[in-house]
């Protein structure tokens, strides 16, 4: 056992913390990879009413768009925690943790507020019927809230450990409570299913703060560096929002502008589709901290950078030629997925998809750490106007009013999976082209220059 922990250490030091600490990750991701696949693609169908089906991933994904502010405030606390302990400050971080926590508890109130008031006419749009639903979002809300402050607060802190032990108690708790209620309560069954995957990886995470808490009892103020975290905050909100916009509205769109049958196709395509986002969760908890501290410290980070890009997208283009050679025989596998084999091309299609998020959180992730905002520049112009697009055609379609009547009979014939799959597309395709432009300029400024490590927020510094 002591060689074994000698050998350990020695591979540590040769992989560096950001891969050591990403192998450890994708281990525990591709356990709760696996749970998820079970629930997703073999107890969801087979117990989910196909009318229903279409139902669970917009309503997921409004408690997401809710908790954005937190996320967004969440990705300034880890970037600032991380420097405080740089600098030895742990009286500031006592105070942020302490500021953020309450933050999330408004953040959560308002947000649960927000969603009760408006209940009665998004369950008109979505088609929802069931009233026991409404309780378990809200709860779904609060917790989607508070949990990005612990996420935070452990990535700040350097407690990576909890991040992957979290990734696993999280699903298990889900898949207990999926195969107790998902066949009786329906959809109302898998919001339990995500209040419970949220709860699981909470109580993980709260170990990180609750230890520093206990070491560093005595709070600092931390007024000093509020111009800077503003500074900071914007951009990074900014950011957060427009990509969480995306991800509500697209699954909305297809719930509201197609039919059952076609939303829960999208569903089923959705599912092995998103595949390449896995990536995802065994990267970017390790990804942010660790440029964040060498950036800090002065050190670059462009190849670390390109190797993640490359590595995502290596990974992505090869599940999405998987399934677009064996999509089909994989929906015809088992016969609670034989009614969506006529969805089987769009799998591979959503796989290009959300490889280009994949990528897109990574790139976001890495120049968020050094400071640079770029890609603001080509994202909110993109993500903007395919999100005006959509609730536009959506808008026009669900009032029947009598100036929008003649036009939704023109567009009508026209809305169908592929339209609005070409919708998605075509902004992923100019993203994608705006990060690789963006990652050539910064090369060929860094053979020249080196890494610059006072591109500081304090000068609000937005160039590549």
């Amino acid at each position: 056992m002591p060689r074994l922990l000698v050998n350990l250490r020695a591979i540590r030091s040769r992989l560096g913390p950001l891969w050591w600490h990403t192998g450890l990750m994708f281990g525990a991701s591709r356990i709760a990879d696996l749970i998820n696949v079970f629930i997703g693609v073999f107890l969801v169908p087979a117990w989910v009413e196909p009318e229903k089906l279409g139902v669970v991933l917009p309503v997921a994904r409004l408690a997401a768009l809710t908790a954005m502010p937190a996320v967004a405030v969440g990705g300034t606390v880890i970037k600032f925690i991380g420097r405080f302990l740089v600098r030895g400050e742990h009286g500031k971080v006592r105070s942020l943790l302490r500021d953020l926590a309450v933050f999330s508890f408004v953040v959560s109130l308002v947000a649960a507020a927000a969603v009760a008031v408006l209940w009665t006419p998004l369950c008109r749009a979505l088609r929802i019927e069931d009233v026991r639903l409404l309780p378990w979002v809200l709860l779904l809300i609060a917790f989607s809230c508070w949990s990005p402050m612990l996420y935070g607060m452990a990535q700040g802190l350097g407690r990576f450990h909890l991040l992957s032990v979290a990734r696993v108690a999280g699903p298990l708790a889900r898949l207990a409570v999926i195969v107790a209620v998902l066949r009786p309560l329906q959809v109302t069954g898998y919001m339990a299913g995500q209040v419970a995957v949220v709860l699981g990886s909470m109580l993980v995470l709260l170990h990180a703060p609750w230890r520093y808490l206990r070491r560093h009892p005595m709070p600092a103020s931390y007024r000093e560096d509020l111009t800077d975290m503003a500074r900071y905050t914007i951009p990074v909100a900014a950011g957060t929002l427009l990509i969480g916009l995306q991800q509500t509205v697209e699954p909305w769109a297809v719930r509201q502008l197609l039919s059952d049958a076609d939303s829960a196709g999208y569903y089923m395509a959705y599912t092995f589709g998103s595949i390449p986002l896995w990536v995802a969760p065994a990267m970017l908890p390790f990804l942010f901290p660790v440029v964040s501290e060498r950036h800090e410290r002065g050190e670059t980070t462009g190849r670390m950078h390109a190797q993640t890009l490359v590595g995502v997208l290596a990974v992505g283009l090869l599940l999405a030629a998987g399934l677009a050679l064996w999509g089909r025989p994989i929906l015809a596998w088992r016969p609670a997925w034989r009614a969506y084999v006529d969805y089987a091309p769009y799998a591979w299609i959503l796989a290009l998809a959300t490889t280009v998020d994949t990528l897109l959180l990574c790139h976001i992730a890495h120049e968020s750490a050094c400071r640079r905002f770029t890609y603001l520049r080509y994202m909110a112009a993109l993500l903007l106007a395919e999100a005006a697009l959509l609730l536009l055609v959506t808008a026009t379609v669900s009032w029947h009013g009598p100036w929008t009547a003649p036009l939704a009979a023109r567009i009508a014939p026209h809305l169908n999976l592929p339209t609005l799959l070409a919708a998605m597309l075509i902004p992923r395709a100019f993203l994608l082209a705006g990060v690789i432009q963006t990652l050539l300029i910064f090369c060929n400024r860094s053979r020249s220059v080196p890494d610059n490590p006072v591109d500081d927020i304090s000068r609000g510094d937005l160039r590549a």
